[in-house]
C-alpha cells in the first residue's frame, strides 16, 4: 500500500475508533453528528444539520426524553452549547461538496445510529484489544454504521481532493 493510501486507511481508523466508542441510537446522535460534521468543515465541506433537511412532521420513533438524556450526555462529552442549538434538537449532517459546475446530483449515505446491544468485554474482542469498545451500556455499534460513516468520510476527503474534475453536487 503506498503512503497516500496508507494514511487515508489510518484516518478512518482513526474516525472509526471515536465513533465507535460513543454509540448513540436513532435520534439521539449529537455527538456523532458533531463529530462528523467536523471532520467535514476539516475537509472544507459545507455541510447542513439534520434540522435543516429533515421533514419535521414526517419524522417517527423520536422519543423527547432520550433526546433531552442524550443532549446532556453529548454536552458533557464536549459538544458544544453553540452546536446542540443549531441542531434544533434533530440529529443528521449533510456535507454538501459543489463543483460549481452543471451536472447531476448524487448522494452518498451513511447511517449514524448504533443499535440496542450490549458489546463483549472478551479480553480477544478487537475493540476491547485496542481501546475502543463501547462506553455506553447496553448500546453499541454491531451494525457495522461506525464503519459506513469512518467510509463515508474517507471517500468525502478523496471526492473533496478531486473536486476540481467532477462535475455536479455530492451530497454526503
Amino acid at each position: 500500500m503506498d503512503k497516500e493510501n496508507s494514511a487515508l486507511v489510518e484516518q478512518m481508523l482513526n474516525d472509526r475508533r471515536p465513533i465507535h466508542r460513543r454509540p448513540e441510537l436513532g435520534w439521539t446522535e449529537f455527538e456523532t453528528t458533531s463529530f462528523v460534521a467536523n471532520r467535514l468543515k476539516s475537509l472544507g465541506i459545507n455541510y447542513q444539520l439534520g434540522i435543516d433537511f429533515l421533514d419535521i412532521p414526517s419524522v417517527q420513533g423520536r422519543d423527547e426524553k432520550s433526546v433531552a438524556k442524550a443532549i446532556g450526555r453529548a454536552l458533557e462529552h464536549g459538544v458544544s452549547q453553540e452546536f446542540i442549538e443549531k441542531t434544533g434538537g434533530y440529529t443528521g449532517v449533510v456535507g454538501i461538496l459543489d463543483t460549481n459546475r452543471p451536472g447531476p446530483t448524487i448522494a452518498i449515505r451513511a447511517d449514524l445510529d448504533a443499535v440496542p446491544v450490549q458489546e463483549t468485554s472478551a479480553e480477544e474482542h478487537e475493540a476491547v484489544k485496542g481501546n475502543y469498545v463501547s462506553e455506553i451500556p447496553g448500546v453499541m455499534h454491531a451494525c457495522g454504521h461506525d464503519n459506513h460513516m469512518a467510509m463515508l468520510l474517507g471517500t468525502a476527503k478523496i471526492l473533496n481532493e478531486v473536486k476540481d474534475e467532477l462535475s455536479g453536487d455530492v451530497r454526503l
